[in-house]
């Protein structure tokens, strides 16, 4: 039998807290206000508390369920007094309770036990402890017999004047303990480092302390990482908010936006977009989009290029730009330096259409091989004067006046092997020089 849910009124609940703060003895140690304090620890029902709204982990599953439900974008925000909102939030822990990278309901079914209290704040509202509360309300309603500890949970009482920011600052650094079975997500991290700067206006450096960065620069580094994947969700698929869809890409927004970050005009709109294509067909490329971050790096030019010879795309280049163009007002490529060449104008339009993701792909991946193996070559062809001169260096090194007398004639028998196959080398090379003259001069009789 599934839990209902049911919220009784603020007041009742503060009345029932106050009433157990007053006959309790059991203090809990915690960390609060930047020193350690013994909170208050209740005997509570199971029925009493209600969940917080503003919880970062639920953050993107209360996004889907608002999508979906088609409900109003502060159905949860100003929801945490409503039963019905509740109830949608208690199915969003439950799930996330049985997440295998931290299956909180496993755990809580075989002990059948509270192992720690939770966090609440004076009005009955649980702060930290929302999936464990979850996971031990379905547990109680399906089995009251097996799970009857559930029937009531132990909880630490914050003293009434705690504030919504500094329920947020507990919540965010409880997660970041060592211990912490199931940290946020990706996505979640980052829109908590948003919050802090936009909506808090917390400093950079406050904000890399609060959340152990090392250096304050990678708060917006991450945040633009974020952003990045809402302009792939909201711009390129046209599935704004879906976050679901980019749970498992982290690292290749962390190698997109690096990329991004040393280019400039058009190649930073075709690089992006190179990017977004291929983590769309990521699931069907045979290989890790990680793998293939040089296609929109370093390659992204040579990339673009031969894919438009092989669209038949013409590659010329750029015309003189005249006084009268004027470029259309929501044409991606405006403000650059210089006019870009028609072709990579053509090809942004192309990238940009995810409809032809599944074909283009494909193509991508292949041109991003033949361009690292063309440079796999080109280092061997270039190995064998590479390693000539390194031979070279390593002969001019040697100090014969500092060698040991008893060595000389080890040395000289590998000073007599060095001019040995040297001389085979350049015998070699001078074959190989007669070759190709030969070839050349068989070449302009032919002309």
């Amino acid at each position: 039998m599934a839990y209902d849910v049911h919220v009784l009124d603020q007041a009742e609940r503060k009345a029932v807290i106050d009433a157990q703060k007053a006959a309790t003895t059991s203090r809990h140690p915690f960390m609060y206000r930047d020193r350690s304090q013994h909170l208050p620890v209740v005997r509570l029902p199971l029925g009493l508390l209600i969940y917080r709204m503003a919880n970062t982990r639920t953050e993107v599953e209360q996004l889907e369920c608002i999508q979906k439900g088609g409900l109003s974008d502060d159905f949860f925000s100003n929801g945490e007094e409503n039963q019905t909102a509740q109830k949608a939030q208690h199915e969003i822990l439950l799930r996330m309770s049985k997440d295998e990278k931290g299956s909180i309901y496993k755990e809580l079914e075989l002990r059948r036990e509270q192992i720690e209290p939770l966090l609440v704040t004076a009005y009955g509202v649980v702060v930290n402890g929302n999936r464990r509360l979850a996971a031990m309300r379905d547990l109680q309603a399906s089995d009251a017999k097996s799970y009857k500890a559930f029937s009531h949970v132990d909880a630490m009482v914050l003293d009434e004047a705690a504030d919504a920011l500094e329920l947020e600052i507990i919540e965010t650094e409880l997660q970041l303990i060592p211990e912490t079975k199931l940290a946020y997500g990706w996505v979640e991290s980052r829109m908590k480092l948003r919050h802090f700067r936009d909506d808090r206006g917390y400093s950079l450096e406050k904000i890399a302390d609060l959340m152990r960065y090392s250096k304050p620069e990678e708060v917006n580094q991450r945040i633009g990482e974020l952003e990045l994947a809402e302009e792939y969700l909201a711009r390129y698929l046209r599935k704004p908010k879906t976050y679901r869809l980019v749970e498992k890409s982290e690292q290749v927004f962390h190698e997109l936006g690096d990329r991004l970050a040393k280019k400039t005009g058009d190649d930073t709109e075709l690089s992006r977009h190179i990017g977004f294509m291929l983590i769309k067909e990521s699931d069907k490329l045979g290989t890790r989009v990680y793998d293939l971050r040089e296609a929109f790096g370093k390659h992204s030019q040579a990339v673009v290029q031969r894919l438009a010879q092989e669209l038949e795309i013409g590659v010329g280049p750029a015309p003189a730009e005249s006084p009268g163009d004027q470029s259309p007002a929501d044409d991606p490529l405006d403000g650059l330096t210089a006019p870009a060449a028609p072709y990579l104008k053509e090809m942004l339009g192309i990238l940009a259409d995810p409809a032809k993701a599944p074909e283009l792909a494909p193509r991508i991946v292949e041109i991003h091989r033949e361009i690292k193996e063309a440079e796999k070559d080109a280092g061997v062809k270039g190995a064998a004067l590479a390693k000539a001169v390194k031979a070279h260096r390593f002969l001019q090194e040697i100090d014969l006046s500092a060698s040991d007398v008893d060595r000389l004639d080890a040395i000289e028998a590998q000073l007599d092997s060095i001019l040995t196959v040297a001389s085979q080398l350049k015998e070699k090379l001078a074959k190989l020089a007669r070759s190709k003259r030969g070839a050349k001069s068989g070449e302009r009789r032919k002309k």
